[in-house]
């Protein structure tokens, strides 16, 4: 049995919207629920920033509140 024209035309266009409905639907499949980082991944590449006595008189006021930074975000994530 074939379909007229016009039919074919309407089934083709349902055969796509319906295939569009069902990519749409496994999208959500895709997705997480967030960032899987673990401890050691956050960690990963930190050390705690330990000076001596000497080279802290060096350090530029910019300097020192980026290493301050840096310690208090390792202490903060559990890295030590």
């Amino acid at each position: 049995m074939r379909l007229p024209k016009s039919e074919w035309k309407n089934a083709m266009k349902l055969r796509k919207i319906c295939a569009s409905l069902a990519m749409v639907m496994l999208l959500p499949s895709c997705m997480t629920n967030g960032l899987a980082l673990s401890r050691d991944t956050i960690c990963a590449g930190w050390a705690a920033i330990h000076l001596d006595p000497a080279s802290i008189d060096g350090l530029t006021e910019r300097d020192a509140r980026a290493i301050l930074a840096h310690n208090e975000f390792g202490l903060v994530q559990g890295c030590w």
